[in-house]
């Protein structure tokens, strides 16, 4: 935990916007940008509540005051490589939470933030482009600072308070745009080793079983944890074979074995 008063300003070039309340703040971002107004990178979105937060997959992020909503606009990478961001960000979200508790957190695959194996935050990647054609991409983070209730049971969440844990959503933010900023350059100085390195100190065990659910009508593949490839791409190994996943799921709770015995 950092004592250095400092630590509250924003990264050199970054700029934060604060709202008291938005639609989304992936889609005022993503507003800025198609408008071509004044947009670099670390341009900042926060808002203290959403009214229509989205999730992956479309899923709607339920957004109550005294939580985190924030959208950090980023250059775009190569597309073969953007999919690397989502885990800079997790390895950078894990730095910042890191700086308020001293709570075991975990990831998991692709970018979601665990602790005690209940989700404390979730991230968006979108890619847009402006009307020069430059393609940006729109990160959005959503960590749960106070509890958050949630329907469906199957996917546990929780908070920050929930553990005893005191934090605002402005100083998080400002230790979340430096922890960004800093892995960002150390992704593009040294590539994607380093930060694939930091994702499996808190991803799961090689050998952990797992199950991912697959894209479309593929339905489930059920295995143990092999790691990650260069590119980010999630290795499971089922039925003495070695599975790359590009896109999917991995679920809190084992389901039913459905294309793939356990390797």
């Amino acid at each position: 935990m950092h004592s250095d008063p400092t630590i509250y300003d924003l990264p050199s070039g970054w700029r934060l916007a604060t709202f008291d309340e938005l639609d989304s703040t992936n889609a005022e971002l993503k507003r800025i940008v198609v408008a071509g107004k004044d947009h670099v990178e670390g341009l900042i979105i926060r808002a203290n509540l959403q009214t229509a937060g989205r999730g992956r997959q479309g899923r709607a992020w339920i957004s109550p005051p005294g939580n985190l909503y924030a959208s950090f606009l980023i250059a775009a990478p190569e597309v073969s490589i953007a999919s690397q961001i989502g885990f800079v960000a997790v390895v950078a979200v894990i730095d910042a939470l890191a700086q308020v508790t001293d709570l075991p957190l975990r990831c998991k695959w692709p970018n979601d933030v665990l602790l005690h194996g209940k989700k404390i935050c979730g991230i968006l990647p979108e890619l847009i482009a402006d009307a020069m054609g430059r393609q940006w991409l729109v990160l959005g983070i959503g960590i749960n600072l106070q509890p958050v209730k949630v329907a469906d049971s199957a996917y546990p969440v929780t908070s920050l308070a929930e553990h005893g844990i005191s934090a605002s959503a402005d100083t998080v933010v400002r230790f979340l745009a430096q922890d960004l900023d800093h892995r960002l350059g150390q992704w593009r100085e040294h590539g994607f080793g380093p930060i694939a390195r930091a994702w499996s100190t808190v991803g799961p065990q090689p050998g952990e079983i797992m199950a991912v659910r697959l894209p479309g009508a593929a339905g489930f593949l059920r295995g143990r944890f092999h790691g990650l490839d260069g590119e980010g791409a999630l290795l499971v190994a089922a039925a003495d074979e070695l599975h790359r996943v590009l896109a999917g799921e991995v679920l809190f709770e084992p389901m039913p074995e459905r294309r793939a015995g356990v390797g």
